[in-house]
């Protein structure tokens, strides 16, 4: 299946997280994992560059942000580009 975003959401993969294997994740759990960017609405990339395969940490849900699991693959999630809080690159 194909996703595309709209507005400024991005569609993120849980790449790396300290959770159990097996267990559904919480909408608000998202401190402490690494998250692969899968998808970029067209409006994104005004809060600073991004593209698809970025490995990226978002702000949590103390901040106020709003994340959304795909109802299919609960791996999934789509946030609005503003919470993406860092962008992990390898030096150059």
């Amino acid at each position: 299946m194909i996703y595309g975003p709209r507005a400024d959401w991005v569609l993120v993969r849980v790449s790396r997280a300290r959770d159990v294997k097996g267990l559904q994740m919480p909408q608000t759990a998202v401190e402490g994992k690494e998250f692969t960017v899968e998808a970029i609405g067209p409006d994104a990339l005004e809060h600073g560059p991004l593209k698809v395969g970025d490995k990226v940490l978002m702000t949590g849900s103390k901040s106020g942000a709003e994340f959304y699991p795909l109802p299919n693959n609960h791996e999934l999630i789509l946030i609005r580009s503003e919470f993406v809080a860092l962008v992990l690159r390898e030096e150059e």
